[in-house]
């Protein structure tokens, strides 16, 4: 998620965040959160400005650990 906006002095100020949530089983081994990432079943969900926002939150799981590397 990102956004670009100008301050008073016409400077751009490109700001950012990201989404965190629990690990998966391979990255707690490292630290207790990890970016939420999206698989490609559901990216299209969480693009769709329709969808609803507790569903979008739902989404935000842990990435699972089969798939990374992928």
């Amino acid at each position: 998620m990102w956004e670009e906006n100008e301050d008073d002095d016409d400077h751009r100020l490109r700001t950012f965040a990201i989404i965190t949530t629990a690990p998966n089983a391979l990255v707690a081994q490292l630290q207790n959160r990890m970016p939420a990432m999206l698989t490609r079943e559901t990216e299209q969900a969480w693009l769709d400005t329709t969808t609803a926002p507790v569903h979008a939150v739902s989404l935000v799981v842990p990435y699972p650990t089969t798939l990374m590397g992928r």
